[in-house]
Order: structure tokens, then C-alpha cells, then sequence
């Protein structure tokens, strides 16, 4: 059967599809907002060196560990706060754990300053690698003498051993401090011996 339609209707459908309301209708729209903010770049400076101190020659194989658990707080006014410095290890003719004493700068960690954005957290990454400390001396008859090692690098930042820091919430700057355990041969050759280390710090 075939449908009918009245002219009513047909009217009504027309009018609906050319409704000029539907047609004009404008589009719905927002505005979006984008923010971005800038804080200071990251920057890291070596104050103290990481001195093992003056032993004595060792009769054999020793290890000389620059302890960061006697450290009380490293902070702006007064950078670093010790203890008796003390190593752990055998060294030679030296009773265990030995304080060790020096002629010239007082044995201790390295100190590092941080500076940056105030209150950000920073990481800090230390050589994972052995690090040798080279003689600046010349083996009697010529060629040079064994080198020391460096291993098991270690910071003490805020109030204790770890790798993350803060920068003051006001002046954005952070200390730390950072020890190692040095690895002497028997009978190393006397004489003064230096070496550099990595010491990296980036923003959290």
C-alpha cells in the first residue's frame, strides 16, 4: 500500500529541512590557554679536592675509604662539619680504622656546590667506573710506578648518604660532599699522586 501524505505534512517536512535556524547556527567554540615557565640552568662547582691524606707504605695490598658517616651537615655557612676523618681498610704498618694525618690540607671529601633554580631536587650521578691516581713521580732506572684506584664513589647531600639534593629555597644553591675508597698496592712507590673524577648534576 502505498503511503499518502497530506499537503499539511509535506509542508511541515519542507520547512524543517530549510529551517533558516538550523542552516545560520554558528559553530561551538573555546579557548584554550598554554603556559611555559623558565627557571635557571643547572650549575655545579668544585670547591675542596677528595684527599686520601699521608700514609705510610703499605707492606701489602690496602684500601684507604674516605668515611661520609662522620660528616654532621653540609650547608652554605658552614660547608662542611667533621668528625674525626677516619679510613677503614688495612693499611700496612697502620692500625685499623686510623685517623690519618697530613702536612698540607687536611685529608677530607671533595666538596661540590650546586647552583640553580631555588628548591628544586637535582640528582647527583658519580663514576661507576675505577678512577686511577697517577704518580707524578719517576721510578728509579726509569718508567713509571703502579697507579692507586679509586672506587665505590659516594655523596653525603642534605643530612645523609644518597644522590638526591635540593637547592635553598631562597638562594638555590646546595653542597655536598663526596668520598671514595682508594685501593693502594704493596710497597707503592712513594711520592704524591693525583687524579680527576666525573661529577654530574641534573635537574629531577
Amino acid at each position: 500500500m502505498r503511503a499518502r501524505y497530506t499537503p499539511l505534512i509535506i509542508a511541515a517536512l519542507l520547512a524543517v529541512r530549510a529551517s533558516p535556524l538550523l542552516a545560520q547556527a554558528p559553530p561551538a567554540t573555546a579557548t584554550g590557554t598554554a603556559n611555559a615557565t623558565v627557571i635557571k640552568s643547572l650549575s655545579l662547582r668544585w670547591d675542596d679536592a677528595l684527599n686520601f691524606g699521608t700514609f705510610i707504605q703499605p707492606t701489602a695490598d690496602a684500601q684507604l675509604t674516605m668515611e661520609l658517616t662522620s660528616l654532621t651537615s653540609v650547608t652554605s655557612s658552614s660547608p662542611i662539619t667533621l668528625g674525626p676523618v677516619v679510613t677503614s681498610g688495612t693499611l700496612g704498618l697502620l692500625n685499623t680504622p686510623q685517623t690519618i694525618h697530613n702536612t698540607g690540607d687536611p685529608p677530607g671529601p671533595a666538596i661540590f656546590e650546586a647552583h640553580g633554580e631555588p628548591g628544586c631536587y637535582f640528582t647527583i650521578t658519580l663514576p661507576t667506573q675505577s678512577i686511577p691516581l697517577a704518580p707524578s713521580i719517576t721510578l728509579y732506572g726509569g718508567g713509571d710506578p703502579p697507579q692507586m684506584y679509586m672506587t665505590d664513589f659516594k655523596a653525603f647531600v642534605g643530612a645523609g648518604i644518597g644522590l638526591t639534593g635540593q637547592l635553598d629555597p631562597t638562594g638555590g644553591f646546595s653542597f655536598f660532599a663526596v668520598g671514595a675508597t682508594l685501593h693502594v698496592n704493596a710497597n707503592q712507590p712513594t711520592g704524591w699522586y693525583s687524579g680527576d673524577f666525573p661529577v654530574t648534576v641534573a635537574y629531577n
